[in-house]
């Protein structure tokens, strides 16, 4: 039954588990394992990792968002290597939310079996002390007291690579993406020398990278197909955000008329699931997937 339960909450958009409402937008593949995130409206978010042959699996709790602060908006994470990164809102005393980048060590969550993965990169409190996300804050800040004319929703996801950690927020009253870059990312053992990795932190933490004019239908998710970045929005529209100008795709499902997106890391595809799929639970994650989703491909 345990398993049944988990299975259920990757195929359809919301399930009930324990008597909580929880939501799964998203499913990463890496190192034939499956990671994703169950989130319960009170802003606590559990992260599973399962094997996708033997269905073994392992949890931990994450805290996402307080709750009553951007409802509609998907966990918003990507992990690379050994790395596992999210961004939590947090509120003050006084009510005002504060986006902070978060990283740990999948190993914290299930055994790996080749060790060595464990601890290619060096993070510490000390390389995300500017863990307050000065771009993403200044846009919430913006929407909490008013004082311009910033109107409509934002939205915001993380793409990470192993060179590279991009921040994507759409400004909804510009009808444009920003894309800012995370100067303290890497930080790799044995190719960076101590004296490079303070130079590396005494980086301004946040650059703007680019600006995309583009017109966003809801929240959306990043996933890289074949090296190139694409955003896959709400209402069902692709684009590609690899270049200065972002360029419509394709069209796919939109969010309420399907299941989560796959994003397979490893061979660079992502597919979605059909809504409202049942499965033999006896099956494995590799094989459901390969008989109940839908592959992208763009030309």
């Amino acid at each position: 039954m345990k398993f049944l339960l988990l299975l259920l909450s990757l195929i359809p958009i919301q399930v009930v588990a324990q008597r909580s409402t929880v939501n799964t937008q998203k499913i990463m593949i890496q190192d034939n394992y499956g990671y994703f995130c169950k989130s319960k409206k009170d802003g606590t978010t559990v992260l599973k990792k399962i094997n996708m042959i033997s269905n073994q699996q392992d949890s931990m709790q994450i805290f996402y968002k307080p709750k009553g602060m951007f409802n509609t908006h998907p966990v918003v994470w990507d992990l690379n290597d050994s790395l596992i990164f999210y961004i939590r809102l947090s509120n003050d005393g006084g009510g005002m939310t504060y986006p902070e980048l978060h990283a740990f060590q999948s190993k914290k969550i299930a055994r790996y079996s080749n060790a060595q993965s464990s601890d290619i990169y060096i993070f510490s409190n000390e390389t995300l002390k500017d863990n307050n996300i000065s771009p993403l804050y200044y846009y919430i800040g913006r929407i909490h007291y008013k004082e311009d004319s910033l109107m409509g929703p934002l939205f915001f996801d993380i793409s990470v690579r192993k060179d590279t950690l991009h921040l994507y927020i759409y400004i909804d009253d510009r009808k444009e993406i920003e894309v800012w870059t995370f100067n303290h990312f890497p930080l790799i053992v044995n190719n960076v020398s101590d004296h490079e990795a303070n130079q590396i932190i005494k980086k301004k933490a946040w650059a703007l990278y680019k600006k995309i004019p583009v017109e966003i239908r809801g929240p959306f998710q990043l996933g890289d197909i074949n090296g190139k970045i694409y955003a896959f929005d709400y209402g069902g529209d692709i684009w590609d955000l690899s270049g200065t100008t972002a360029k419509k795709k394709r069209s796919f499902p939109s969010e309420n008329k399907r299941g989560a997106l796959i994003v397979d890391k490893d061979k660079k595809t992502v597919k979605y699931f059909k809504k409202k799929e049942t499965h033999n639970t006896n099956n494995n994650l590799k094989n459901i997937i390969k008989k109940s989703s839908v592959d992208i491909k763009i030309k």
